[in-house]
């Protein structure tokens, strides 16, 4: 890999979330990158005539209106307290279910009838 690719994703490993607005920005982004990009430069060249990866994801939400954050920060909450909920269902149905064989093996466990067998020929 090399140093304009890994540029790049470092970047893209920054952003907490991906909408199409942040999408678009890396895509935008790299295309500016790749114009000045020649053969030689190296990872320090791209973060002296760019800036730091921290330092371009910061600027990017610099330059976001409010509404915009508002609605990242609210999602990124819902999203977190969804998969806390799945979570807790999904527990909540596996202890149900092993209840469930529970119930089975004790009921299976008192009807069994044993079986005498009785030696007619005797």
């Amino acid at each position: 890999m090399n140093s304009k690719e890994q540029y790049i994703r470092d970047i893209k490993y920054i952003f907490p979330l991906r909408d199409k607005k942040v999408k678009r920005f890396i895509r935008q982004f790299s295309k500016s990158v790749e114009e000045s990009a020649n053969g030689t430069m190296t990872y320090e060249d791209y973060v002296n005539q760019f800036g730091s990866p921290n330092e371009v994801v910061a600027s990017f939400y610099y330059e976001s209106n409010y509404d915009y954050l508002y609605k990242q920060m609210n999602r990124k909450k819902v999203m977190a307290l969804s998969f806390g909920i799945m979570a807790i269902l999904l527990i909540l149905i596996g202890a149900k279910f092993q209840d469930m064989k529970w119930d089975y093996q004790v009921y299976y466990n008192d009807n069994i009838v044993p079986h005498i067998y009785i030696d007619q020929e005797g």
